[in-house]
């Protein structure tokens, strides 16, 4: 076999190598922004039981993108595993490992395995992602959810500060 043959193929095989073990799973840190903001606006007017309603229509809801409706979710889970166990309550049985397991493969996983052509003989590839991912994501969302509480904090306490200018600028005109 000539020198170009063999390139071509060991190029070949390079590729190939690649593409099965390419990252299958693809964030986007604008639709995980969005996730955060929407659960933190939600959990302010109607606790983690609005939250819990907004998952379950999100998923339902064929126009919406998985990967949002799984950020969400798994804020949820996160908030209320972090709450119920300040609290020394139980967690709320819809975040239970369970059913949050089966509605994030269900939902988000194995769809996207799935459009890969991963099956049960390269599985174990996949499951290594996936809890490399949920890693990864735990981590990014905890962090994006702490800075839009602290935003918020900010806001709040520019508004009271405006409020106590007004007052006292009114105050002092008397």
């Amino acid at each position: 076999m000539n020198h170009f043959k063999k390139m071509c193929i060991l190029f070949a095989l390079c590729i190939f190598s690649l593409n099965v073990y390419a990252k299958t799973i693809i964030d986007d840190e604008k639709i995980m922004n969005q996730a955060v903001s929407n659960f933190y606006q939600t959990y302010r007017q109607f606790g983690i039981q609005g939250n819990i309603a907004e998952i379950k229509k999100c998923y339902k809801d064929k126009k919406q993108k998985q990967l949002y409706c799984f950020y969400y979710d798994y804020l949820a889970r996160i908030v209320d595993m972090q709450m119920t166990s300040a609290l020394g309550a139980p967690n709320d049985p819809f975040f239970d490992d369970k059913n949050f397991h089966d509605r994030i493969t269900k939902n988000f996983y194995f769809p996207i395995y799935e459009s890969k052509g991963i099956n049960e003989s390269n599985f174990d590839q996949a499951l290594e992602e996936t809890n490399k991912h949920l890693m990864e994501v735990y981590q990014s969302l905890s962090d994006k959810f702490y800075k839009e509480i602290e935003k918020e904090e900010k806001k709040s306490k520019n508004k009271e500060n405006a409020s106590i200018k007004f007052y006292e600028k009114i105050n002092n005109k008397k």
